[in-house]
């Protein structure tokens, strides 16, 4: 069916033109037609949502119709129950509203005004299947007084109502099974975290950094090319250096160094630290970074050997 396409708000125009429906239909309530038209705008209204809500259609159709029709559509997003001998209306991605032929046991699409029309003949089953202070006898009174329209009309607000009723608990089992992936994945993240050896229950020695520095004479200090693991190698290199200045002009400022030893927080920081070490040393020049010396190579081997110990 391929993936559901990007949802969007309402716009200030589409909200507009809704509203002005609604009181349209307000206004005829009278005319089946009038429901009709609403009942297509809702239908038009939903459809964007109904792939990213919709069901099996087992669970739309729950009853043991023969499995056959089945066949043809495999979701939809359920909004009307049954009412006597209206079924059960679901909306489908291809936009119709669908429910089951008792008859011939198989889905059949229906039109907004073929649902007007069935919503006025079960007019007093809707009526009387919810919370009403009247019977059907009353109901069917009130009609002998001319009141016809005005009951066709209260059932198909009600019946709104309740496919709107409907939708809301599907919103909500959605907005519950979001709000578990959320947990889950909020737990996995820490999981992931933990598969660190920085960042579970373990304290490790420092890792020991001596990095340059160029001093100029007016207090401004700026780091230079090259970080070492060990003192002796940085102490050569800032006699190095210093002993290479190009003019005398040069000679208040001066290379130096400074502790940088720390605790990585994470193994790519420790992996960063390195490669960015191996990079100094690639680059060519006469004040390139020297290779490893043993020592360093020791120091490196011997911090990767505390990686993961469990701290007493």
């Amino acid at each position: 069916m391929g993936a559901p396409k990007q949802l969007k708000r309402f716009s200030v125009y589409q909200m507009s033109e809704t509203l002005s429906l609604a009181r349209e239909t307000a206004m005829n309530f009278r005319s089946i037609d009038a429901r009709a038209k609403a009942l297509d705008c809702l239908r038009v209204s939903l459809l964007p949502i109904v792939e990213w809500l919709d069901k099996r259609i087992t669970d739309c159709f729950p009853e043991p119709w023969n499995s056959t029709f089945f066949t043809s559509i495999k979701r939809a997003l359920p909004l009307f129950k049954r009412f006597g001998k209206l079924y059960p209306i679901a909306l489908v991605r291809e936009g119709d509203w669908v429910m089951v032929d008792p008859r011939r046991e198989e889905l059949v699409s229906v039109s907004s005004g073929q649902l007007a029309e069935f919503i006025s003949q079960s007019r007093h089953e809707i009526l009387c299947s919810i919370p009403w202070p009247y019977e059907k006898q009353s109901l069917i009174a009130a009609e002998s007084m001319g009141m016809k329209e005005v009951v066709e009309h209260c059932a198909f607000l009600k019946y709104i109502a309740c496919g709107m009723e409907e939708l809301d608990k599907v919103l909500q089992e959605r907005e519950e099974r979001l709000r578990t992936m959320r947990a889950n994945f909020s737990f996995l993240g820490s999981f992931v975290e933990g598969i660190d050896p920085f960042t579970c229950d373990w304290q490790g020695p420092f890792l020991p950094g001596y990095a340059l520095f160029w001093k100029s004479a007016e207090g401004g200090v700026s780091r230079s090319s090259g970080t070492y693991f060990v003192p002796g190698p940085v102490e050569e290199a800032v006699k190095k250096r210093n002993s290479m200045r190009l003019s005398p002009s040069q000679k208040e400022n001066e290379y130096i160094f400074f502790n940088e030893s720390c605790h990585p927080e994470k193994l790519e920081s420790f992996l960063s630290r390195v490669c960015h070490i191996l990079t100094d040393v690639s680059k060519p020049g006469q004040f390139g970074r020297e290779p490893f010396s043993k020592e360093e190579i020791k120091v490196v081997a011997d911090f990767m050997k505390g990686i993961g110990m469990s701290r007493a």
